[in-house]
């Protein structure tokens, strides 16, 4: 299983360290850039007066605006709504296709640096980005992962804002039913498990069922495969 160390230093060490990098600040409510890196033209081939406060201009593939770029928003602000007094320490990164001035297309390994936040929206977000040749996993292509070290949490790959709702549900779990999960990801039938902890059969599978409708996954399976992708045991 991979810690949570080793995944933003993952996610850090083998892509942002890589190719060339630049940065922009993205007004989302004028849908317009604020700022640039001084080496953005360098690097995109766009000029900054071609960019800025421009009406329109993107610089993700048509697909990606229409597609991918509403979803993600809508996946940060979720997470940023859930976790607005409680943001320290957390990363988020994704990935997007990026159209070069000169037409070329290459995977963009982003991370959020900052962002401004009012009334369950972003308003304004600053990115840091890499562009390189080699090619990105393709799991990091599904949606935004979020990562805290000072909490040891991290939120790998979130593809839909009920994706990330379950995260958080099964983060919220007593130690009780996450105790449970781990015995029944052990292998324990309802018997042994209830004599591993000493309550009745009834009460197990009680247990089981509020799980199953707390975290809103369709059987108790499915939630224990979050639970190691949130590396909770």
């Amino acid at each position: 299983m991979t810690s949570i160390n080793d995944l933003e230093e993952g996610l850090r060490g083998k892509y942002l360290s890589l190719g060339d990098n630049f940065s922009y600040i993205f007004n989302c409510f004028d849908r317009k850039f604020e700022n640039v890196s001084e080496n953005f033209t360098s690097v995109t081939g766009y000029a900054k007066d071609e960019i800025l406060n421009a009406d329109g201009f993107t610089i993700g593939t048509k697909e990606f605006q229409s597609t991918s770029l509403p979803r993600i928003k809508q996946i940060l602000e979720t997470f940023y709504d859930i976790y607005k007094d409680n943001l320290n320490g957390f990363r988020s990164f994704f990935s997007y296709p990026f159209v070069y001035k000169d037409g070329r297309v290459e995977e963009v390994f982003a991370e959020v640096t900052q962002v401004d936040f009012e009334d369950k929206q972003i308003v304004r977000i600053t990115v840091f980005n890499t562009l390189f040749d080699d090619t990105l996993d393709s799991a990091l292509k599904k949606g935004v992962t979020f990562v805290n070290l000072e909490k040891n949490i991290a939120f790998s790959n979130i593809s839909s804002v009920e994706d990330l709702e379950t995260c958080h549900a099964i983060l919220s779990l007593s130690k009780r039913e996450i105790e449970i999960l781990s015995l029944v990801s052990e292998g324990l039938s309802n018997q042994e498990l209830a004599e591993k902890i000493n309550v009745s059969i009834h009460t197990v599978t009680t247990h089981k069922k509020n799980i199953v409708k707390k975290t809103n996954t369709k059987n108790i399976m499915v939630t224990i495969r979050y639970c190691l992708r949130l590396n909770i045991f």
